[in-house]
């Protein structure tokens, strides 16, 4: 592996457009600060005969625009792909041109349980906790706020799709474990008009214990008033799910069209970089000191989205190879144990000990990681969060694995 010479074109599936806007424009900057950190470290170590690129495509946060960025990213030359967000999109993909062109996927946002259960031939990841995990957090997030479970009843909203299910049906499940009731689950269509009779059934008379809504930005954007409007509604009993962890305050809900009287005072879960750990604190300096769009924090995924590409790359280094299936038999050695554990700022050495034939595992700016044999990583948090008005504050953090 000493002596590989390659070009690893990396092709970045983003939702530059559509319901998943607010989060598309910082992971794409993510990523190219990933590949960007990649080859100083190729630099820092004297390495020629091997380079990474960044391309990225807008996949509009639709599966039916799924297919299409991915295949001009291939066409690109990318054999490795990270993306997509939305899980309809990865399931789309997953099923398609991941295992057709024997190129690995790997989603930093798509949450879906039924991605662990994929017919995949082992090409499809993710650097994101499943949702069979969130809905626990969730669950328990909750229960702390109302004093337990037993004998509290929440009502449950959610977009009528693989992400919205997904979570509805875990949280369900593990807040009836814990003695709760459920009204609901109400599912609605992301695609139609209005959403007065879904808010009214959502919002109930206003008795019950909390109200959990599982959505994208821009579906709830007409929901959020439609709930208003029911006069039933109660911010401070909300919780939402991290498709709607916007951060970016008023600028950012104003441009979202989401109306402030929807969410402030309630609060939620989502995917988290702990802000203790070395490897995000490292990627919170590199994205703050980027001159390139957006400013401010990172949005939620982004730092998955960097692990994504630091993975594709170490993955080539591990293989020696920019080869689909070559990368894709390498991805869990370099995401876990055993080997020496080096995070976002040690990459020049994890590269040396990769081209000497040393194992590594790498931490990430997201957390441990630690992908198991699914896909899924094993190890991770996931921040609690408030509005305060249109601010997004994160108010604890909660570790998985690891």
């Amino acid at each position: 592996m000493a002596n590989a010479s390659f070009d690893l074109t990396i092709g970045d599936i983003v939702p530059l457009t559509g319901d998943l806007n607010t989060y598309g424009p910082g992971g794409d900057k993510a990523g190219k600060i990933a590949v960007e950190q990649l080859t100083a470290a190729l630099k820092q170590d004297g390495i020629s005969g091997v380079s990474f690129k960044n391309v990225a495509a807008d996949d509009e946060s639709k599966p039916t625009s799924a297919p299409q960025a991915a295949s001009k990213l291939t066409n690109d030359g990318a054999t490795c792909l990270v993306g997509a967000y939305a899980s309809a999109n990865t399931l789309a993909l997953g099923n398609g041109i991941a295992v057709d062109n024997e190129v690995p996927l790997i989603s930093p946002a798509s949450t879906s349980p039924e991605l662990t259960g994929l017919q995949d031939d082992g090409f499809v990841w993710r650097t994101a906790i499943s949702d069979a995990r969130q809905g626990k957090v969730l669950s328990d997030a909750i229960a702390k706020q109302l004093g337990g479970a037993t004998g509290k009843t929440i009502s449950i909203g959610a977009r009528n799709d693989a992400y919205g299910e997904g979570i509805a049906k875990a949280l369900k499940g593990e807040w009836e474990k814990a003695g709760g009731k459920v009204t609901g689950t109400v599912l609605y269509d992301p695609n139609q008009p209005s959403y007065n009779s879904e808010a009214g059934k959502i919002a109930g008379n206003g008795s019950d214990s909390a109200y959990v809504i599982v959505d994208f930005p821009e579906t709830f954007a007409k929901v959020a008033p439609a709930l208003v409007r029911t006069g039933k509604w109660d911010a401070k009993k909300a919780w939402y799910t991290d498709g709607l962890a916007v951060a970016g305050g008023a600028a950012e809900l104003k441009k979202q069209n989401i109306p402030v009287a929807a969410i402030d005072g309630s609060n939620g879960t989502r995917p988290a970089a702990d802000s203790k750990t070395a490897g995000a604190k490292t990627f919170a300096e590199l994205y703050a000191a980027s001159k390139a769009s957006p400013t401010g924090e990172p949005p939620t995924f982004a730092a998955q989205n960097f692990d994504a590409h630091v993975l594709c790359g170490l993955a080539a280094i591990a293989a020696g190879s920019k080869d689909g299936t070559a990368i894709k038999d390498k991805l869990k050695a370099v995401s876990g144990a055993p080997g020496t554990k080096y995070g976002p700022g040690q990459l020049a050495q994890a590269i040396k000990d990769l081209r000497a034939g040393k194992d590594i595992d790498y931490d990430g700016a997201s957390g441990p990681i630690d992908f198991d044999d699914a896909g899924d990583p094993t190890a991770g948090s996931y921040d609690i969060y408030t509005y305060e008005g249109a601010d997004l504050k994160v108010t604890d953090t909660v570790q998985i694995g690891g």
